[in-house]
């Protein structure tokens, strides 16, 4: 992925594609204006490193954890063995 600079004005999207044409920006409760559409370089924030909690959240639910205690409690696994046991079957 590039990088836009400040002082450089973002390339211009290929012909037919459809365009977002509302601004998000860096507002936190705003709903986003678009859908699917094709977000111009000069509009888009963030990086993947913030998504970490929202991709990882799911897999943090009770049921997750409570096997992760069953293989170190009932099958005695040290943490990495039992990590490694998670790894390997999922």
């Amino acid at each position: 992925m590039t990088e836009v600079k400040a002082d450089k004005a973002a390339p211009e999207p290929p012909p037919g594609l459809v365009v977002r044409e509302a601004e998000y920006g860096d507002k936190l409760t705003a709903v986003e204006p678009g859908g699917a559409e094709y977000i111009p370089l000069d509009q888009r924030h963030g990086r993947p490193l913030k998504l970490f909690w929202t991709w990882t959240s799911p897999n943090l639910e009770f049921a997750t954890i409570f096997l992760g205690v069953l293989a170190v409690a009932a099958f005695g696994l040290n943490f990495w063995q039992a990590a490694a046991a998670a790894v390997l079957g999922s």
